[in-house]
């Protein structure tokens, strides 16, 4: 036992001194907190052990009063705060100097995982999103919402005592409904397809885990072994879209093929047309297919993390708030006006419902710091408050503290369902800030980043939620299980991310 110790601890010390020698020098004037000064891999502990408290800290004692600092990240790597208060001037930088693509190139090993660097350094899959989905968001929640008719009955079967393993259906429920819009029918109904692509997200996930903390001198072996399965999960999903590539690349370099109103309008589709506008017949399936995971990662993972958390935090406030009735009356008066149709205008009405998805968000997000950036601009950049960050450091916003932060919301540990809408609703019961809602982004809202790169899904994942929503209430009544004596079970810590609490489950009966 002893061995293994000191092989852990001979090998910890590599990784920390590899990290070290390979990251940009960082100027001395940044402020680290105190303890990190006389015992080195304190802070590193901290960050592996207790993060939430080593942001709280950072927050309190520097970014919220104007101050940038310092402090250990992903890998043993140091990583710059940017103070609070410099978050519109982050945002406002152009990519020519601070980088979300490097950014998250750095975090996520996107090259490993996703077949080629060009993938994640030109990543026009996300470019066709944001472009296209103003157009097609309507037609888009048509289909989810049809989806969603056949996905909670196949992955909500309430059984002994009618209880229900919360994330592990919202992750089925989201993939085939998220699919329903991405490769649309009858693929986004195939099991074969849908445990790849999951399979797929959660290597993605720890792949990356496992390469960041490994030595640059190791990284071309080890990365080529950790992604063995990733590649055989890529070579799978393209298999499953491969009769789709053939059909429609014929059809969408002869335009004659498809009738009026004929041609699919889900996500792969998008990137077809683009892809064939740009390169005509020389585009691979492979390109495709690897790119349509990319697009699947946040569209999977992350949404069927935070409608987890939706309904446990919903669950644990219905009996103080009647949290479940507010939202059943809200959704009904707003669809009675819109003939049951989910519309832009209808889920923006709801506002209640929307309170209840940003609160969410707020009090449980998955990631806690927002913004992450790469300092490309060969001089480096200079900060308001004085700092020069060389070329090659990382820098991004420490969001939880701010989402707790006591001086911007009252009692900010507290779920409160209707923080929002309290505020947004003026006295005709009408909307009078819309700012508030859950879409919006600012320097104390954080969950999908803020400025021009903020997650531009995030319109789309309001529909999707927001319609989860409406089709477990109408079906069942949910409850927290006695065991849990009405408080919410706490999500979990894994360094910066926060996780629902694993197998946690709730009570689903259905009504009358």
């Amino acid at each position: 036992m002893m061995a293994v110790y000191l092989f852990v601890a001979v090998f910890l010390a590599a990784v920390y001194l590899s990290q070290y020698r390979s990251s940009p020098k960082l100027p001395s004037s940044l402020p680290r907190l105190e303890r990190d000064s006389y015992l080195p891999f304190k802070l590193p502990w901290a960050y592996l052990t207790d993060c939430r408290q080593l942001f709280l800290e950072a927050y309190q004692t520097f970014t919220k009063h104007g101050k940038t600092c310092v402090l250990p990240s992903m890998g043993f790597k140091d990583e710059i705060h940017l103070a609070h208060h410099h978050t519109q001037w982050a945002a406002s930088q152009p990519d020519a100097v601070l980088s979300p693509i490097e950014g998250f190139r750095e975090i996520d090993k996107g090259d490993w995982n996703s077949g080629h660097a060009n993938y994640i350094q030109d990543p026009w899959q996300s470019i066709v999103i944001k472009k296209e989905m103003g157009r097609f968001l309507e037609i888009l929640a048509a289909a989810v919402d049809d989806e969603l008719q056949y996905a909670i009955p196949e992955y909500i079967k309430p059984g002994a005592g009618d209880e229900v393993d919360v994330y592990e259906a919202m992750k089925w429920i989201v993939a085939q409904v998220s699919s329903r819009f991405t490769v649309g029918l009858p693929l986004c109904r195939d099991k074969g397809y849908l445990k790849d692509s999951l399979a797929f997200a959660d290597l993605f996930i720890l792949n990356s885990g496992l390469l960041i903390y490994t030595p640059s001198l190791l990284k071309p072996l080890i990365g080529l072994l950790v992604t063995l399965p990733t590649r055989y999960r890529r070579w799978k999903i393209q298999k499953h879209i491969q009769p789709l590539y053939e059909e429609r690349t014929k059809r969408l370099l002869n335009p004659g093929l498809y009738e009026k109103g004929e041609e699919p309008t889900d996500n792969l589709q998008m990137m077809m047309r683009y892809a064939i506008s740009k390169h005509g017949k020389q585009v691979a399936p492979s390109q495709i297919s690897d790119r349509l995971c990319l697009a699947n990662l946040a569209s999977f993972h992350q949404t069927a993390v935070a409608i987890s958390n939706v309904l446990i935090n919903i669950a644990a406030s219905d009996a103080e708030f009647s949290t479940i009735a507010v939202i059943r009356k809200e959704m009904a008066d707003v669809l009675a006006e819109s003939n049951g149709v989910f519309d832009k205008a209808s889920v923006f009405k709801m506002i209640q419902t929307d309170s209840i998805l940003r609160e969410s968000m707020r009090t449980h997000g998955f990631g806690n710091r927002a913004m992450i950036r790469k300092v490309v601009a060969p001089g480096g950049l200079k900060t308001p408050d004085g700092h020069t960050l060389p070329n090659g450091s990382t820098m991004s916003i420490l969001s939880y503290p701010v989402h707790q932060d006591p001086d911007i919301y009252e009692h900010p540990e507290k779920f409160y369902p209707f923080r929002f809408s309290k505020v947004r609703t003026g006295p005709d019961g009408k909307d009078a800030n819309p700012t508030l809602s859950f879409v919006s982004t600012s320097s104390t809202y954080l969950p999908f980043g803020h400025g021009k790169h903020a997650c531009p899904g995030r319109f789309l994942v309001d529909f999707e939620m927001k319609m989860i929503l409406y089709h477990v209430l109408n079906r069942f009544d949910i409850e927290l299980l006695p065991e849990h004596n009405g408080v919410r079970p706490e999500s979990q810590w894994v360094t910066e991310a926060v996780m629902p609490p694993v197998g946690v489950k709730l009570r689903f009966k259905k009504r009358e």
